[in-house]
């Protein structure tokens, strides 16, 4: 019919019209707005950037500042610290002078205020301070040969004996700076260094260092570290005159100290010095061997590995003390009769139980047999009766069998324990 197709067709035109502005107005809304987030994102950066540039400004600004501040306080450091003494004769004469005072000083407050400590105290202070100065000495080795024309080592000597125990840890604290052999190797002359030791001896300080160990009690720490300083002077002497090591056995009860103390159940750096220090008394002096063995060292030292037999070390410092032990043994049995003391004493039988045991002190036992064994009927007939063949058999086509310890140290040396 006339009009049915014009009136849609002019809807149709309007509805198309209107569908086209409203999607035209679509987007071109957006846009706008997108445009001015745009902006703004930008803007937000633009101040972040430049927020965070200032941040880094300030922090450098700051650690300038700091570095500036520490060279300043370190230049003051400088500027106020005390110029480092040179010692030179002179000094060193004025040095022994005023200990030569101090001690003096001490003995006549000591006498004259017997019943009242706290009159003569500023003395002992004076005295100890007047020790410590004298360290300056060691910096100095080729001064040693005039600080014994000096008489120096005699007053050091005399400190030893001491009624108080801090004055005396002074001096032997001195001594051991002294004889440092870290700080002599610097020196070209031995001149000086043996001088003093000879002085040292002749004036018996080993007698009066040993003396002076019996009498200190480690549970406090400053004695603790008198009897570390004290060993450290016994190693110190084992380098710079050995000779001197068969002296100290002879003249003081060292080595009969040194067992009591290992004797003791807890481990601790002490103990593990005295094994140290028994084991270089013996390592190359016949004379210290059979002297240790007239100790009844034989007994003791089997007493004390004996504890090894079933368990390994927990450590290092362990493990190093169970082999100084077993090595003082084998420099023992190097003298016949350390060797009948050892079968007397069926340390051949325990040392078979512990290459039994396969713990860590197995190839120590190996190693001690070796020596046990040499050029003596007697002991290897207790080794055969012991089962020994039998335990050791199966070493000779695997050594590794016979040692089954978790620690490194007891894993090792398959060579070595091959030539045992």
């Amino acid at each position: 019919p006339p009009g049915f197709f014009d009136k849609p067709s002019a809807t149709s035109s309007s509805s198309i019209s209107g569908r086209v502005h409203a999607i035209e107005g679509f987007f071109d809304q957006p846009k706008a707005a997108s445009v001015g987030d745009k902006r703004a994102r930008e803007e937000e950066d633009d101040d972040e950037n430049a927020r965070k540039a200032a941040e880094e400004e300030d922090e450098e600004e700051e650690v300038e500042d700091a570095e500036e501040d520490g060279e300043m306080n370190i230049d003051k450091m400088l500027e106020e610290a005390e110029p480092a003494e040179i010692m030179d004769l002179p000094q060193l004469k004025r040095l022994v002078i005023a200990l030569e005072r101090k001690i003096s000083r001490n003995q006549e407050m000591r006498i004259k205020h017997a019943d009242e400590p706290s009159r003569f105290m500023e003395s002992e202070v004076e005295l100890f301070e007047e020790i410590s100065k004298m360290q300056t000495l060691a910096t100095a080795p080729e001064l040693y040969s005039e600080f014994v024309k000096l008489g120096g080592p005699a007053k050091v000597v005399q400190l030893l004996d001491h009624e108080n125990n801090d004055i005396a840890l002074a001096a032997v604290e001195l001594v051991m700076e002294l004889t440092d052999t870290e700080a002599l190797a610097e020196s070209e002359s031995e001149e000086g260094p043996t001088a003093l030791v000879a002085a040292l001896v002749e004036h018996a300080f080993l007698e009066l260092l040993v003396r002076n160990l019996a009498r200190l009690d480690e549970a406090d720490d400053d004695a603790q570290k008198g009897v570390y300083n004290s060993l450290s002077i016994i190693e110190n002497l084992s380098e710079l005159q050995p000779e001197a090591l068969e002296t100290l056995t002879e003249k003081t009860d060292i080595i009969s100290w040194l067992f009591k103390r290992l004797l003791v159940k807890t481990f601790e750096q002490n103990k593990l010095f005295c094994s140290e220090i028994l084991s270089i008394l013996c390592q190359t002096s016949a004379v210290n061997q059979r002297r240790v063995g007239a100790a009844d060292g034989m007994d003791r030292l089997l007493q004390l590995v004996a504890a090894w037999k079933k368990k390994d070390p927990k450590d290092g410092e362990e493990v190093e003390l169970v082999e100084n032990l077993f090595n003082v043994l084998c420099s023992c049995l190097m003298l016949p009769e350390n060797q009948a003391a050892m079968v007397e004493g069926e340390g051949v039988e325990l040392m078979v139980l512990m290459l039994q045991a396969r713990k860590f002190a197995a190839r120590c036992a190996l190693k001690v047999l070796d020596y046990a064994l040499l050029r003596n009927t007697a002991s290897c007939q207790r080794f055969v009766n012991a089962m020994g063949l039998k335990t050791l058999f199966p070493g000779f086509l695997r050594p590794s069998s016979i040692f089954q310890s978790k620690q490194k140290e007891g894993r090792g040396g398959v060579r070595e324990d091959e030539e045992h």
